[in-house]
């Protein structure tokens, strides 16, 4: 049910067309990992320890920007009662 993003989106994306998303009123963002390659001269293990933490906790920041502006962001994820 993958689709392919635009240039603006993610490579693939889902979109549940019918979803609510009214009803929603908060977010969880899991924790961010930082995946790099083996290869030792990837840029990424170019980085101290200190920077790669310092760059995932930007992203974390950046993204709990992005979505505070619609969501309350939370510290763990809840349960919706059926």
């Amino acid at each position: 049910m993958l689709k392919k993003g635009d240039g603006h989106e993610a490579n693939y994306i889902y979109i549940n067309e019918s979803a609510d998303w009214a009803k929603y009123s908060k977010i969880y963002i899991k924790n961010i990992d930082l995946w790099k390659s083996e290869d030792k001269g990837s840029p990424l293990n170019k980085l101290s320890t200190e920077d790669q933490q310092m760059l995932v906790n930007f992203v974390h920041t950046a993204v709990a920007n992005a979505v505070e502006k619609n969501f309350q962001v939370v510290d763990q994820p809840g349960r919706t009662r059926w």
